[in-house]
């Protein structure tokens, strides 16, 4: 998987749907790691690094993907496939099993755009839900839920301010908060995309 990213000096700060979850198998649900993860909704399939499956002792069988990306198109990879892989929120034990999963060496992802705690005291609109973003937190980035598990994606609540202003998003993972935190008002920009699809 890649994506595409454009930077230039300065820019602004923005955040996404990216949140903490627990991962493990099915097979093997007492050996958990805290990871965060993308919620995807460009994205028609869900990744995952490779050495996470590993540690976590996952069920894998070799595939070949072809990938769509906006770095190119039908470009052909061989990666795993790994079943069994489910996910809980940070502070729940409600478990999301997710789709196959394929492995990749890495998920290209800006841990600056991760929303915290912080990022709601910021916005009249979001303080009410502080208390329920935790900190930034010390683990990796290896994992892109994608469209086609609709139950990490499902909004079940959401929460607006002014039309330019950061969005609230709570899913069955947790909330997570999305848009620019600082006024557009430069001609600067720094920028991440994602849009993957793949043929097996």
């Amino acid at each position: 998987m890649s994506a595409a990213s454009l930077n230039a000096d300065g820019g602004q700060s923005s955040t996404t749907n990216i949140l903490p979850v627990w991962i493990s198998t099915a097979d093997n649900p007492r050996v958990e790691k805290l990871v965060y993860a993308l919620l995807d909704m460009q994205s028609d399939s869900t990744f995952i690094e490779e050495k996470v499956c590993e540690e976590l002792s996952a069920s894998t069988d070799p595939v070949k993907l072809k990938l769509s990306t906006l770095l190119g198109k039908d470009v052909i990879v061989g990666c795993k496939r790994a079943k069994g892989l489910r996910i809980r929120e940070y502070t729940s034990a409600q478990y999301t099993d997710l789709p196959s999963t394929y492995t990749r060496d890495f998920i290209p992802l800006n841990r600056e755009h991760i929303p915290t705690c912080e990022t709601a005291k910021n916005w009249s609109h979001l303080a009410t839900i502080a208390a329920e973003l935790p900190p930034l937190m010390d683990c990796e980035v290896p994992l892109l839920v994608g469209y086609n598990c609709p139950a990490a994606l499902a909004p079940r609540q959401v929460i607006t301010g002014d039309i330019s202003q950061p969005y609230a998003v709570k899913t069955d993972l947790g909330w997570s908060i999305v848009g620019s935190l600082v006024a557009d008002d430069s001609g600067d920009v720094t920028g991440f995309c994602h849009r993957v699809s793949y043929t097996s």
